[in-house]
């Protein structure tokens, strides 16, 4: 009998079924999604073969050029997730959000992704029966893959540009108080303490932080509406430079210790809604307000056309924030 190949991790496999089978050897592509106790999601086949030599040759050329010249929308998703997460066993949080939002994109899934266009996409986001942030992350998901998709050249134009999300933001918390403010900048030798200032002065979601470009005068950065550039508030300039980011699981146990610590009960999301409050009290203008916080300015025509704010000019709005 032949000896069969040693295959290397990430290549896929190759089985022999059970029973009488004309063609009992099956080629797999490699696991790239796991249920929530670890064990792996059965992948299709790429196909069946009367020798193992064939089901070895077939992944060979599968591996060569796994979309294929017509890949459709969940074979690019697929292809994309893998790239983007690797092959854990264990979902991280982010992962998991990402998973669960491309879900919404089932209708377009057997469509070739060359023939999908942004009136497809579109339709297929205003029929989601969810709030605006809910949608935002099924947008952060038709993005990211057709961009990979562009990159891979599996697209002649890329549809997901052309996409747009509709309605008010339907984000709800509580900020943080005058008082809490002060007792936060009595105690930034701790660092989620200096984690949440950073946020409350900067308006930023907490998911922004982990891909945050603190540049000279601004940060640059953003996770659901598009990425944008805020002027550093001068309160914060000493440290941020030097804040120490946490991942998904570290953060909320750091988080909670030193909320409890300060007898304080926030969600690090409160502090976005902390610099809207701020905003409002300290008179920083609507549309800089928008800009600064990545809101969308909707179908209001005269916001659109007197919405340019020069960086020097955000600067001068987000530094009336002065407790």
């Amino acid at each position: 009998m032949r000896k069969m190949h040693r295959l290397p991790n990430g290549f896929g496999s190759v089985k022999k079924l059970s029973g009488v089978r004309r063609k009992p050897w099956g080629a797999y592509p490699p696991t790239v999604e796991y249920h929530e106790n670890g064990s792996p999601v059965a992948r299709k086949a790429i196909g069946y073969y009367e020798t193992y030599a064939d089901a070895f040759r077939a992944l060979t050329e599968w591996n060569a050029n796994p979309l294929g010249d017509s890949a459709t929308l969940k074979e690019v998703l697929d292809s994309f997730m893998e790239f983007k997460f690797g092959t854990r066993r264990f979902a991280t949080g982010t992962e998991r959000t990402f998973r669960g939002a491309s879900k919404n994109l089932e209708p377009l899934y057997n469509k070739r992704i060359d023939t999908i266009s942004p009136n497809d996409l579109q339709r297929l986001l205003d029929s989601l029966p969810y709030k605006r942030s809910g949608r935002e992350n099924v947008v952060t998901v038709i993005k990211q893959t057709f961009d990979y998709a562009d990159r891979e050249n599996l697209i002649r134009k890329n549809p997901a540009r052309f996409i747009r999300l509709t309605g008010e933001e339907d984000e709800h918390g509580v900020p943080f108080t005058a008082e809490e403010i002060k007792t936060l900048w009595e105690h930034t030798e701790d660092n989620t303490v200096r984690l949440a200032l950073c946020l409350i002065y900067s308006g930023f979601r907490v998911g922004a932080i982990q891909s945050w470009e603190i540049r000279k005068e601004t940060i640059y950065g953003g996770v659901k509406t598009g990425k944008r550039e805020v002027p550093i508030h001068h309160s914060i300039a000493p440290f941020i430079r030097t804040l120490k980011i946490y991942k998904d699981t570290a953060l909320r146990r750091k988080w909670k210790e030193t909320m409890d610590a300060l007898g304080m009960n926030h969600t690090p999301h409160d502090c976005r809604h902390t610099f809207s409050w701020l905003c409002d009290t300290y008179g920083v203008d609507e549309i800089s307000k928008h800009m600064l916080m990545g809101h969308t300015l909707g179908k209001d025509v005269e916001a659109k056309v007197y919405s340019h704010r020069t960086m020097a000019q955000l600067k001068d709005q987000i530094e009336k924030i002065v407790m």
